[in-house]
């Protein structure tokens, strides 16, 4: 889209931001959806969303179950007292 200011010419470029918030039990099921996402599970399918806009960074979060937590933190308990 062009503007004209002073006879000089501004072209406006447009930028969104599509945020994809999930919440999965475990991580395998975050990559299946990735790759069904961008055609690579085999299926022959990918998300149309691609077809008008370019990722350009992403990421994944993972937070274990509370049970794997507090078994971490006795672990840590154990070195310390050594």
């Amino acid at each position: 889209m062009a503007t004209h200011q002073d006879g000089i010419t501004v072209v406006a470029k447009l930028e969104a931001v599509v945020l994809c918030l999930a919440f999965g039990a475990d991580v395998e099921r975050f990559q299946t959806l990735l790759r069904s996402m961008f055609g690579l599970s085999g299926d022959g399918l990918h998300d149309r969303m691609l077809r008008f806009s370019k990722p350009i960074t992403g990421s994944f979060y993972y937070a274990p179950p509370v049970a794997a937590i507090k078994s971490a933190y006795r672990g840590l308990g154990k070195c310390r007292e050594r």
